[in-house]
């Protein structure tokens, strides 16, 4: 079993790219944030730490999570019309904002994280030229470095979010692979994962995979992170089960979750160094 070590090619990825900033015309990313969950509060340390770390310069905006659209929004097109190289909005919101209307809001030429219409839609049409989701881009860069082949493979992604499940159905389409997206109203789904080359798992249950729903050298990676009936922090494959049969694996943590910082930082300094945009169309 080869273990897909996602920390060891972000550390290299951010290295490289903090070769490329310019302390003295630094990229910048504005991040959202609305309501004090933890979990959001430690993501949001993480990368605004790597930011520092390779010379980003990085505005926190906390919101209070009594806020409504209209407030989100009005920061959002402030924050348009100003030169920063990236906007993101950190997930999850409070469940009476409306998610993709805040989203939409984004200027498609700074939505570094890839959630856009019009980045999913490019996306969904096979161009890959505007910003791509930082986890689904994870996924594929960390596959790519590892050589695994796509081609005419069956890849069963277990979620079916614009997140996460999509944007990587889209993301192995364009490579022509056969996909398959699973939820959790998908029946007999053991059944499915059995007969993936590639399994994506992104549901966020302890040791959801296991070794009884691959066949032998399949290839698995794991997004999904929960906590245990003692608060602890786990992920969603059974991993020392299916090391035996697995051909390649992430870790449970430092496989997925370093690569979309660094894929998420790649897209900011992306935008900075070619302006406004990759993609002229837009």
């Amino acid at each position: 079993m080869i273990l897909l070590d996602g920390k060891r090619l972000a550390d290299q990825i951010l290295s490289d790219l903090k070769a490329k900033v310019d302390p003295n015309n630094p990229p910048h990313l504005d991040i959202i944030v609305v309501g004090d969950n933890p979990a959001s509060a430690t993501y949001v340390k993480l990368k605004s730490k790597a930011c520092q770390d390779i010379g980003i310069k990085t505005t926190l905006h906390p919101l209070d999570d009594t806020v409504d659209n209209s407030q989100v929004i009005d920061l959002i097109k402030k924050l348009n019309s100003t030169d920063t190289s990236g906007i993101m909005v950190q997930l999850p919101l409070p469940t009476h904002l409306d998610k993709y209307q805040i989203l939409n809001s984004i200027d498609p030429t700074k939505d570094v994280d890839g959630l856009t219409a019009t980045s999913l839609g490019l996306l969904f049409q096979g161009v890959e030229t505007s910003f791509i989701s930082a986890s689904p881009l994870a996924v594929i860069t960390l596959l790519d470095h590892y050589k695994i082949k796509f081609q005419g493979k069956h890849v069963v992604i277990v979620n079916n979010t614009p997140l996460v499940g999509l944007p990587l159905s889209a993301l192995f389409n364009n490579r022509q692979a056969t996909v398959t997206v699973c939820h959790k109203y998908t029946q007999d789904i053991k059944k499915i994962t059995f007969t993936a080359d590639i399994l994506i798992s992104a549901v966020g249950i302890k040791n959801y995979i296991t070794a009884d729903m691959i066949k032998n050298n399949t290839v698995v990676v794991g997004l999904g992170v929960s906590k245990d009936e003692s608060g602890k922090m786990a992920g969603d494959l059974d991993f020392g089960h299916l090391s035996t049969l697995a051909s390649h694996l992430t870790p449970n943590f430092g496989g997925i979750g370093p690569m979309t910082v660094a894929c998420l930082l790649k897209n900011v300094i992306n935008s900075h160094t070619h302006g406004l945009s990759k993609n002229p169309a837009l």
